[in-house]
């Protein structure tokens, strides 16, 4: 038996088809490619690690969203104070109002801190303590004496709201603050889950480019 000819022809005369290298190198390269994509891409972005961002953003989102209803109705107690030194509404539906809003200030404040504490910020928890041990020691002694202090006279019922309103004042510009770094809690857990490391590389090295240019100092 005659061994098959290994030039460039056949048996039977026909030629045969030379394999272009370039394509079989691209072939190659596509595999290894994908070996590669599956092997490293979809090992950094498996499902637990997927879940657990998206868990983590929902903390955080939960924490903001939690500051900020706190904010509202502590927004919602000075302005009912506003109404009641003006006179637009009765003492003791001014009082049922700032008992309800003291409520539910102090339970989303609560709220807040505990997503806070579950999502392991002991910076944040530390740091609203004091506010959450005044909403305990307040809530209930207020309760106790709104509609009693409102039937008082006049001069201590203003000396109580004037010293109300200074103290919401102060909760007021405190958990404005404590909203901005929900906030951006919230936007840098957002943006660490979309980018791979090769998409914070890049926005780090435009972030540089950019520290160069003068428009970037000016604003």
């Amino acid at each position: 038996m005659r061994p098959r000819p290994r030039d460039a022809t056949r048996a039977d005369g026909a030629r045969r088809p030379r394999r272009d290298a370039r394509a079989t190198s691209a072939g190659v390269a596509a595999r290894e490619a994908r070996r590669v994509f599956f092997h490293t891409r979809l090992a950094h972005t498996d499902t637990p690690r997927a879940w657990g961002r998206i868990l983590a953003v929902a903390i955080d989102g939960g924490a903001a969203c939690a500051f900020t209803a706190s904010l509202a109705w502590n927004v919602h107690a000075l302005v009912t104070l506003d109404d009641l030194q003006s006179d637009r509404v009765n003492p003791h539906d001014a009082s049922r109002r700032i008992a309800r809003s003291a409520r539910a200030e102090a339970s989303a404040h609560g709220v807040g801190v505990a997503l806070c504490a579950l999502r392991g910020r002991p910076i944040a928890v530390m740091v609203n303590a004091p506010l959450m041990w005044w909403h305990w020691n307040r809530c209930g002694t207020r309760d106790a004496t709104t509609t009693t202090t409102t039937t008082t006279t006049t001069t201590t019922t203003t000396a109580d709201d004037d010293a109300a309103r200074v103290a919401r004042g102060r909760k007021l510009a405190f958990l404005a603050c404590v909203v901005m770094i929900a906030a951006y809690a919230v936007t840098h857990a957002v943006v660490h889950s979309l980018m791979t490391k090769a998409g914070r590389e890049a926005l780090a090295k435009i972030l540089r480019e950019a520290s160069h240019s003068p428009m970037y100092h000016m604003f």
